[in-house]
């Protein structure tokens, strides 16, 4: 069970966590930042250590937020600061202008009006996010939507186009790792059946912007009880050899994937009203946390429309042949020179895909469908 229990948010079927040990949800998307975690350790500064709240028992699920909360290992300098909002206090009359100003630098002047403040007599946590990673050379735009469960959704992604020049697939290729699988097709004859069934079915990708600050983790994978689970999980994968066999595509090879886009909005009201025990905020009452996530994942920069095609006709003969990942589950934000991920998000449906027209081929051959079972 959740240490919080979140308000409703933009993006359907979507849970905003307050940290990473919220358990997975069948059906359910779930998106994490590390944005409110460090508002949190500011608020820790405050108080001259971590927060302690009077008169709570130790089995009170308020007692354990606040204890995954103290315990996060979010430290300042590991998020983009121009893409980050972290701020805790009172919302008085200074502490409201400070907070309109974070917000509307990170998220613009409507934003800032839009939102409304917390309870002045309280002591508030308000964390948020805004990234849409661009790339030095962006990716490919496809031509038709991807099938992405229950509907169509708009793609991006690496292939060769014979239409383009080969140094624009170059310069492309050079901004993603291949981290799973690395195999070549000698390898995966001696591969256990456990070993085989994973390299055919899972894929962890490193997408690298323009800011060398962070890169993209995108993965098709398993999950595992938590997002913590499932986050270590993928980056337990990630190597260090950029250059080894098999660490880049080759022009035979290509990823689609659908693109992201999401809004979420979510106040945490498990702490309301919690008395701070500190010295340094004592007499203080905790009020709302509240968490912005602004997140877009597409070709990153001005790409025409472009022609994905599979140079073997359809027929994948091993999964270093041909990516193709509208089974897209998980994406994490990560520090690069740290490995520490500051923002990740678990699909567990398609609503957060932008969506995309059914191409005509697919709709004609729906409705031959129909008509044969009418």
């Amino acid at each position: 069970m959740s240490a919080s229990s979140p308000a409703p948010v933009s993006t359907p079927g979507t849970i905003v966590c307050p940290h990473l040990d919220v358990p997975h949800q069948p059906g359910m998307n779930l998106v994490w930042s590390a944005s409110l975690e460090l508002a949190w350790k500011r608020l820790m500064k405050q108080a001259g250590g971590p927060i302690e709240l009077a008169g709570v028992a130790p089995d009170d699920p308020a007692a354990r937020l606040v204890k995954i909360l103290n315990e996060s290992p979010i430290e300042e300098g590991m998020l983009p600061p121009e893409a980050t909002v972290a701020w805790a206090g009172r919302a008085d009359e200074r502490g409201t202008r400070e907070l309109r100003g974070e917000v509307e630098r990170v998220f613009g002047p409507e934003e800032a009006r839009r939102i409304g403040m917390p309870d002045a007599e309280r002591v508030s946590v308000l964390g948020g996010i805004d990234l849409h990673p661009r790339f030095a050379v962006p990716f490919a735009r496809r031509d038709r939507a991807i099938s992405c469960d229950d509907k169509y959704a708009l793609g991006f992604g690496l292939w060769r186009d014979d239409e383009e020049p080969f140094a624009v697939w170059e310069k492309r290729a050079a901004q993603v790792v291949v981290h799973f699988p690395r195999y070549t097709d000698e390898q995966l004859a001696d591969l256990s059946d456990e070993e085989e069934d994973a390299a055919w079915n899972q894929l962890v990708i490193e997408l690298r912007p323009l800011n060398s600050a962070f890169s993209l983790v995108v993965a098709a994978t398993g999950r595992r009880e938590t997002l913590r689970g499932t986050v270590e999980q993928c980056l337990s994968r990630l190597q260090d050899d950029d250059h080894a066999p098999n660490g880049r595509f080759t022009e035979k090879e290509g990823v689609c994937l659908p693109i992201v886009d999401i809004h979420c909005d979510a106040v945490f009201r498990e702490l309301s009203s919690r008395r701070i025990a500190n010295a340094g905020l004592r007499g203080c009452h905790l009020g709302e946390l509240r968490q912005w996530i602004d997140f877009r994942l597409d070709e990153g920069g001005s790409s025409a429309v472009s022609s994905m095609r599979n140079p073997y006709g359809g027929a994948l003969m091993s999964p270093r042949r041909w990516y193709y990942s509208a089974s897209l589950n998980f994406v994490a934000v990560i520090n690069r020179k740290m490995r520490m991920p500051f923002w990740a998000s678990w699909f567990g449906n398609a609503s957060a895909f932008v969506e995309g027209t059914e191409p005509e081929d697919s709709l004609r051959l729906r409705r031959f469908r129909g008509n044969q079972c009418s």
